[in-house]
């Protein structure tokens, strides 16, 4: 049973969409906005997650840059209308791995489902081993620079752009000096203010409202371990205060305790900010800036390291053939080969900049083999510089976007017809208008159950 996430406003489609799921024995969350969503994304691990891109205060878009902030493997699908395919798009370069028109059939809705779903369920059971995958002469001379540093208890701070591997790094450090115990991964701009020393240091039962039971922060789960700051450049003054004063004492005080316990834990930081910069603005402390920067490495972008891309993508796609073949219960899938790419295709991968680095890279490769049957051709690549499916969608002629548009209408007002009649076949063509038989019709052409 997969656990899927949905975000859809309009209550009706709502409801239908997460029988649908449900009827196929999947657990889904379902919620009316962006906000609940990203809630519940902090709180709970799930294999896919489907989301309007039209919502209320906060649209899919922003959900899909507040989610891959903190959690960047989960598959995020979105459902939009033809006006907004424009939006998707820049959904899918945030890193949403794709989209798919409204209204649309049931059946469709579960095949693209199950479509995503091995890739979900893979990606959650994996295990994150921090394996640095590089031919490169930079990456190289990194490694070897961070390798002296390793056996150390050194702060070390990771900078590079977003995308770039900073946590993968930070893995690879971890696996190489304290892999036998906890490695916990921070994103310091995902924290709410107020939650910053509570989730950093933990707290005592009835410290304030709400807290019915005792909760170690971040520094004890980390204990004997690596705490990794992800993004620290986006903490707060006062959270810089807070964490300068553990990080100087090496102690643990949870909120409402008046004890200090010692905390043994290997800091490391990363930021796509200049910190020195931000320093001379006054924006970062300068004496924590010298606490987590005893040894300090850039990771250079992918645009300068071009040389891996063909290493990447075999690496993409052999990870993902194996945990195909791992989640999938399908013994005739025991074999399943490795997907291949064209010499075209792995052009067009030479000649984008990849502004989204190494994490766009593996979506878009990952989205590409879904798309494809066992060969990546250039049409799977959602580059900027190719023409996408949605701009040939609004090359095609007027009359074929006219019926498209009144097909689009007419699923739409069957599936809330039936919905409000509670599945009446009767009562719901009584409410269209139209004949018992002419419901049934357009029920089989549609092919809506």
């Amino acid at each position: 049973m997969a656990k899927i996430l949905l975000i859809e406003d309009d209550t009706s489609l709502r409801q239908i969409i997460a029988e649908v799921l449900r009827s196929s024995t999947h657990e889904v969350w379902a919620f009316d906005c962006a906000e609940k969503g990203i809630v519940a994304m902090r709180e709970a691990e799930f294999d896919l997650v489907l989301t309007d891109l039209k919502l209320g205060k906060k649209t899919g878009i922003d959900f899909v840059r507040e989610v891959r902030e903190f959690n960047s493997l989960t598959p995020i699908l979105l459902m939009t209308a033809y006006g907004t395919v424009d939006l998707a798009v820049s959904a899918i370069k945030l890193g949403a791995q794709d989209f798919f028109m409204k209204p649309f059939d049931l059946e469709f809705l579960e095949k693209t489902v199950s479509k995503y779903l091995d890739v979900g369920i893979s990606v959650r059971r994996k295990s994150l081993s921090g394996e640095i995958v590089t031919k490169n002469p930079k990456m190289l001379e990194l490694i070897r620079l961070v390798s002296k540093a390793i056996k150390l208890d050194t702060p070390i701070l990771i900078t590079g752009e977003s995308g770039v591997g900073k946590e993968v790094l930070a893995r690879y450090i971890h696996n190489h000096s304290r892999s036998n115990n906890p490695f916990v991964g921070v994103n310091c701009g995902s924290i709410p203010k107020n939650l910053i020393e509570s989730e950093f240091f933990g707290y005592e039962a009835g410290a304030f409202t709400g807290a019915t039971v005792a909760k170690e922060g971040f520094f004890e789960a980390a204990n004997n371990g690596t705490l990794f700051l992800d993004e620290i450049g986006e903490m707060t003054p006062a959270a810089q205060v807070k964490l300068l004063r553990a990080v100087q004492e090496g102690e643990n005080r949870r909120v409402g305790s008046t004890k200090a316990k010692p905390v043994n834990v290997r800091l490391i930081s990363a930021t796509n900010r200049d910190l020195e910069v931000e320093v001379s603005k006054g924006n970062f402390r300068e004496d924590l800036f010298y606490r987590i920067c005893v040894f300090s490495v850039r990771i250079p972008p992918l645009r300068d390291r071009k040389d891996d891309i063909p290493l990447l993508v075999d690496h993409f796609l052999t990870d993902f053939s194996n945990s195909v073949n791992f989640s999938s219960d399908d013994t005739s899938r025991a074999h399943l080969p490795k997907v291949q790419v064209t010499n075209e295709a792995m052009r067009d991968l030479y000649s984008y900049d990849w502004p989204g680095n190494i994490r766009e890279l593996q979506n878009t490769i990952e989205r590409a083999v879904i798309l494809s049957d066992g060969v990546i051709d250039r049409q799977h690549l959602a580059l900027n510089k190719q023409e996408s499916n949605v701009e040939k969608a609004a090359s095609t002629g007027l009359l074929e976007l006219s019926q498209i548009a009144q097909k689009n209408t007419e699923v739409r007002a069957i599936l809330e017809a039936l919905t409000n009649s509670k599945g009446n076949k009767t009562k719901a063509a009584k409410d269209l208008g139209v004949s018992y038989k002419t419901l049934l019709t357009k029920i089989k052409e549609y092919e809506l159950f």
